[in-house]
C-alpha cells in the first residue's frame, strides 16, 4: 500500500501491464512477457517524458463498481508524481480476508486458487437497475483489516535483489 501524490492529471491514460501479466480489455490484448525488464504499454509511448503527467480512466464498467484505472509514467516519477510505501504485506493475507468476507468459500480447498477467486467474485454480485453487477466496494473492509492490523498481516521486507529467469 502506497500513498501517491500527483501534481496534476492528464487525459491520456496509458494502457500498461506488468511483466508476466496477460490481459484482454477495452484497448486490446496486452500480454507482457515475464522476461520483460519493465512494464509493457500499448500505443504511442515514445512521447512519454519526465514531464508526462499521470492519468486516470473510468469506463462505464468501472463506474458501476466505483473504480478507476490509473497510469503513472515511470519517467515522470519524482517530478510530476511521487509515491511513498506505507506497508508491504503478503497478497495472500488480503486474499484470505476477502475469502472470509465471501463466507469462507466452503466448496473450495485450502489454497487461494481459481475456485476461491470465483467464490470471491460471486460474493461481489449485486443487483442494480435489474442487472447483476460486481460491487467492488464490498472488498474494502477486508483490505482495510489486512493493512490496519500488523498482527493479522505482518509487514514484509522489500526484496534486496532481483533475479531475471529466462
Amino acid at each position: 500500500m502506497s500513498t501517491v501524490t500527483v501534481e496534476d492529471w492528464s487525459t491520456e491514460y496509458l494502457y500498461c501491464n506488468a511483466p508476466g501479466a496477460v490481459y484482454k480489455g477495452p484497448a486490446g490484448v496486452l500480454n507482457c512477457p515475464n522476461t520483460s525488464a519493465d512494464y509493457c504499454c500499448l500505443g504511442n509511448t515514445t512521447k512519454v517524458t519526465a514531464e508526462t503527467l499521470p492519468a486516470y480512466k473510468s469506463s462505464s464498467f468501472l463506474k458501476l463498481s466505483g473504480g478507476y484505472w490509473f497510469s503513472f509514467p515511470k519517467l515522470s516519477e519524482g517530478k510530476r508524481w511521487t509515491q511513498k510505501l506505507e506497508r508491504r504485506i503478503k497478497g495472500s493475507c488480503v486474499g484470505n480476508e476477502w475469502r472470509k468476507d465471501a463466507g469462507g468459500c466452503p466448496g473450495c480447498g485450502e489454497n487461494l486458487d481459481q475456485c476461491v477467486a470465483q467464490c470471491i467474485q460471486e460474493a461481489l454480485n449485486t443487483t442494480r437497475k435489474g442487472s447483476i453487477v460486481k460491487d467492488y466496494t464490498k472488498i474494502r473492509s477486508g483490505w482495510d483489516r489486512a493493512f490496519a492490523d500488523k498482527t493479522l498481516c505482518p509487514d514484509q521486507a522489500l526484496p534486496t535483489s532481483s533475479v531475471l529467469i529466462v
